[in-house]
């Protein structure tokens, strides 16, 4: 994936989780390389089987926020930034997101 080589990083991640449905990294590159792509539905679906590997990971929690955002799904993006706000209260970014809300 860091070389740029997305469809063979792709089948590695896909290789691994065949091998370990509970391997957190190859789930959160899956889903990093489909924001890549604003591939957001499969990005989804990545990024929660990472969330249900380690659900204390703000990165993800966060990477799902701004993926409902964009598909327009604002009330279930501020459920997760005010996940990632209670995990975190001093972070930034979850202060930024839901002051959309305000």
């Amino acid at each position: 994936m860091i070389l740029g080589k997305d469809k063979e990083a792709e089948q590695a991640f896909s290789i691994a989780i065949k091998l370990n449905k509970n391997y957190f990294p190859a789930w959160r590159n899956l889903g990093l390389l489909h924001i890549k792509s604003k591939q957001w539905d499969k990005a989804l679906e990545a990024l929660y089987q990472a969330n249900r590997i380690r659900p204390e990971e703000s990165e993800i929690l966060e990477s799902i926020g701004v993926i409902l955002l964009e598909k327009g799904e604002k009330e279930k993006a501020r459920e997760y930034f005010l996940l990632l706000s209670n995990k975190e209260p001093e972070n930034v970014r979850a202060k930024s997101y839901l002051n959309l809300y305000e």
